[in-house]
């Protein structure tokens, strides 16, 4: 009789991550064959799309996505020669760049959201209280990731300077911001908060 297979739960925590990763990589290169461009590529439109009143240039990307600069410029450059999006100097320092999609780079990106709002659907079926026990354990492992250097910055609260914990049990929230002076709930914290100030410097160009 064979013996049962014991795996760590740490071990079973990570593998269901990255197969869930692998979910949206699937949707990546299914839209990437459709419209002739890379995955990185459509990911640059998503995070256009997605964050538009502050979307950064090459360094920005670069260190989102974690790759060189080089291979950021490569993929913009392959972007606007396809009128995905168009390139212009920022007005306050004309050595920038800024990044803007084109209405057909916008269309791209809203169809790969739309794929990716499946899986949201999924999500919103379990229940309130599951997905916010989830959604904190989440957000401080991706928090620690970066705090060991394995993680880009994602312009995270948690890695905010404006952002406080607040471990008093008679407290009405977890969390405060500092800079919006407003109480803050797990379901609160966000991803590439516009408003986001690093503790550590990082690139915004």
């Amino acid at each position: 009789m064979s013996q049962r297979l014991q795996q760590p739960i740490e071990y079973k925590l990570v593998e269901s991550l990255e197969r869930f990763s692998r979910v949206f990589k699937a949707l990546l290169w299914e839209e990437a064959k459709r419209t002739g461009i890379s995955p990185l590529q459509v990911q640059i439109l998503l995070y256009l799309h997605e964050n538009a009143r502050r979307p950064g240039g090459v360094s920005r990307l670069a260190l989102e996505f974690g790759v060189t600069q080089a291979t950021i410029s490569d993929a913009v450059r392959s972007l606007e020669e396809k009128g995905q999006l168009t390139k212009s100097v920022r007005p306050e320092d004309r050595r920038l760049k800024q990044l803007k999609l084109s209405l057909k780079g916008h269309r791209l990106a809203i169809r790969v959201q739309r794929r990716r709002e499946r899986m949201e659907a999924l999500a919103a079926k379990a229940p309130a209280a599951k997905k916010e026990e989830t959604l904190s354990f989440l957000m401080n492992l991706l928090h620690d990731l970066q705090e060991e250097g394995l993680l880009s910055d994602m312009r995270l609260c948690l890695s905010c300077r404006n952002f406080e914990a607040r471990p008093d049990p008679g407290a009405s929230h977890e969390f405060y911001c500092t800079l919006t002076q407003v109480p803050l709930a797990i379901t609160d914290i966000n991803f590439n908060c516009p408003e986001f100030f690093p503790r550590r410097a990082v690139p915004t160009a």
